[in-house]
């Protein structure tokens, strides 16, 4: 394809302007947040910077709770290079932290006090979510490779797979099973982590992309929707009893894609995203979700609650551009602290006080 005079000289300055306001802001974090900070468990919290899809400019910043401080290109600093292209993911595992970079294909394993990365595991095609068993296992679910990775914790290897259909997003531990959720399918599959094989798999549409659990140990599965094909959201309960379906709950608009399911700290709450911030009561037995934050104009796209006290952090991509916001609410709904993240902040790791 090509371009009329014109357009082509529009687009060259437009991409010249682009990149000097990026180098103007690299430059000006660098110079006004030097160092890394003082990462103390309990104290804080890691944002996952996913950045550009093919900018290779993910990054990850620190949230100091108390001095509401945000840290930026914490990586970067520790190793002397950004994570990678997409940082999707992360999974915290006593003294190592697990960074999953997308589209790089990859596992960063680094220290989470130092952030000095101690291995890589590549070779995988489009890695998304991870868990861990007391096996000695960690699981990694994948965009395009149709089956979820097996990993030695121990070697940091990657030791076999196990087949599913397309797309699986995130995965938790649910009894003796690895559960993750078949996107495209709309399956829910069950891992046997003693034989590391597909045990079941349970029908949960349309598009089931998120899991946790309630106080009951019972596990919620967002069905989260098609508007294209007009698909009717869903939330499931999943009896922790059994593999089966123990609820179901209609999401009041078909509109919507829902997505991001969490639950606070007693398990008793359940918040997602669809817009703007939902939450939703499990013990009530008719059950229905209610706007908790507006979302006012900010395009919310991460969501996790603090399994400490509860407050309730949700991220701004802004335009998926420039850089976006964490915003901190208490558990009543009030905004608390706004600040400026990385690139496509889309996920939070937590540093309990017990972590390690």
């Amino acid at each position: 394809m090509t371009h009329p005079p014109f357009r082509l000289f529009t687009l060259l300055i437009t991409a010249t302007l682009t990149a000097l306001l990026f180098a103007s802001c690299e430059k000006e974090e660098a110079e006004t947040d030097a160092g890394l900070p003082d990462i103390v468990p309990g104290e804080g919290l890691f944002i996952l910077n996913e950045g550009n899809y093919g900018w290779g400019n993910a990054s990850l910043s620190y949230y100091d709770k108390t001095n509401k401080e945000v840290h930026h290109n914490l990586y970067q600093k520790a190793n002397g290079k950004q994570p990678g292209d997409v940082l999707q993911s992360a999974f915290l595992n006593e003294d190592e932290l697990w960074l999953i970079v997308n589209n790089s294909g990859k596992v960063a394993v680094t220290d989470p006090v130092s952030l000095e990365q101690s291995h890589v595991i590549s070779g995988l095609t489009s890695p998304r979510y991870m868990t861990m068993a007391s096996n000695g296992t960690g699981y990694i679910t994948d965009l395009y490779a149709g089956k979820v990775h097996l990993i030695d914790l121990q070697q940091k290897t990657i030791k076999g797979s196990v087949a599913v259909n397309g797309w699986t997003e995130e995965i938790m531990m649910f009894g003796d099973y690895a559960v993750t959720t078949g996107v495209e399918s709309g399956q829910l599959y069950a891992i046997d982590t003693e034989t590391n094989q597909l045990a079941d798999s349970l029908e949960v549409p349309p598009g089931p992309v998120s899991l946790t659990k309630d106080h009951q140990g019972r596990l919620w599965v967002l069905a989260g929707g098609d508007p294209l094909l007009k698909s009717r959201p869903v939330l499931y309960q999943i009896d922790r009893n059994g593999f089966r379906i123990r609820g179901e709950y209609t999401l009041p608009d078909k509109e919507i894609t829902y997505s991001r399911l969490v639950s606070c700290p007693d398990g008793k709450t359940l918040y997602f995203l669809g817009g703007d911030v939902f939450r939703m009561d499990v013990n009530q037995e008719a059950a229905s979700p209610e706007k908790f934050i507006k979302a006012e104009g900010r395009i919310f796209y991460g969501l996790a609650a603090d399994p400490g006290n509860g407050d309730v952090y949700v991220s701004d991509a802004v335009d998926y551009v420039q850089r976006g916001q964490m915003l901190r609410y208490d558990p009543d709904g009030h905004l608390t602290d706004i600040q400026d993240t990385g690139i496509i902040p889309g996920g939070f790791i937590f540093l309990r006080a017990d972590q390690f």
